[in-house]
């Protein structure tokens, strides 16, 4: 069953790299709902989730009952595994994929599970820390768990039949699943949060006020001062006191290893690029081959100066070498330092033969063999 994942969004400049770059290689398709951005927010998806739609939203405010009717609506133009989020929202698995498909196949009265939630706090003295393009989740550590209150829901009914908010829902009564995380950054990174929140003010209809939604928003500056005080005392390391959350970011990790000791190339042919190695790769210490839990990212387009950036299961792998690529007229050379000798023999390999060819699609983003793998 695919996988859709939903999200409006309005100037997330800061965050939306990160959650593009995250979510991407975990959900089959997107859906990007603007509410009118002016901050090259939008222009951001066709640069790291290429396929993904982007649609203007029919609300001009962040109205909740109108805003969750919209994202039902869309959920009900795709079979399979949906879930809504916001861009402080980040759902982490190291497999999602083949998570999903578990479920799927064996637990076909499942329709609804709900992420172990994650309450994301900056400590003060963390405030003005740098960041880097480093994932989120390997940057900030400290938070607490939100025990259902901010919770999201993976679903594969025809929509969410969500209450207001979309933090409880008719499909499936709220039981916590640890094997999902729901990270929401609500007061972490605190210097871009600041700025949200007080920015999302004037999106928020003055009848949803007068209703207390959008709470956290529709506040001053000193009172905004005032909760984050309050949130940065109940933050502890998760690392440290959250042994679930410790083991899913230890397996996110992307593992040091030493080079792989046998050839790979890549060869530019039309649109696609043919990756084949002489018998798969090493990654994190053990022989993997190619399989479809692996895509590939590259950086400027395919031609001889790219360095391409393997991931595997949605996290970026440290190879410590580069894929060398050429153009299919021209020989195909080894692109890992040492394997030269290996290179002439290779080619004489059949480029059809399936446990030695894997084809890219760099508009679909993933690798697949000619072979299919159950889970």
């Amino acid at each position: 069953m695919r996988s859709t994942l939903i999200s409006h969004v309005w100037n997330e400049a800061f965050l939306f790299p990160y959650w593009l770059r995250h979510h991407y290689p975990m959900f089959d398709h997107g859906v990007i709902i603007d509410y009118g951005s002016t901050d090259g927010s939008m222009d951001m998806v066709d640069q790291l989730a290429p396929g993904w739609e982007v649609r203007r939203s029919r609300n001009q405010l962040f109205d909740a009952r109108l805003n969750d009717q919209e994202v039902m609506d869309v959920e009900q133009e795709f079979d399979g595994w949906k879930m809504v989020l916001n861009t402080t929202e980040f759902l982490l698995h190291p497999d999602l994929g083949s998570y999903l498909k578990w479920m799927s196949r064996y637990r076909t009265d499942v329709h609804g599970i709900w992420a172990l939630d994650v309450v994301m706090v900056d400590r003060q003295e963390d405030a003005d820390q740098p960041l880097t393009d480093e994932p989120l989740h390997f940057q900030k550590c400290h938070g607490y768990l939100g025990h259902g209150g901010r919770s999201r829901m993976l679903h594969r009914e025809p929509h969410g039949r969500y209450h207001l908010g979309r933090h409880s829902s008719d499909v499936v009564h709220k039981v916590l699943d640890d094997g999902l995380l729901l990270l929401w950054f609500g007061w972490c990174p605190i210097k871009h949060v600041w700025d949200r929140k007080m920015a999302i003010q004037r999106m928020i209809p003055e009848s949803d006020k007068r209703m207390g939604l959008g709470s956290q928003h529709n506040v001053t500056e000193e009172q905004m001062r005032a909760m984050y005080g309050s949130e940065s005392q109940r933050c502890v390391n998760l690392m440290d006191d959250c042994p679930r959350y410790r083991e899913v970011i230890e397996e996110l990790k992307p593992k040091r290893h030493e080079a792989p000791a046998q050839s790979t190339s890549a060869v530019v042919n039309g649109d696609r690029i043919e990756v084949r190695a002489s018998n798969g790769l090493v990654v994190d210490g053990r022989a993997i081959g190619l399989t479809n839990e692996f895509s590939v990212h590259f950086i400027d387009g395919p031609d001889t100066s790219v360095k391409p950036v393997l991931y595997r299961r949605g996290q970026p792998v440290n190879l410590g070498w580069s894929l060398a690529i050429q153009h299919a007229e021209q020989p195909a050379p080894c692109g890992i330092a040492g394997c030269q000798e290996e290179a002439t023999s290779m080619q004489n390999e059949s480029i059809n033969d399936p446990a030695s060819s894997v084809i890219l699609d760099p508009f679909e983003d993933s690798l697949s063999t000619s072979k299919t793998q159950e889970v």
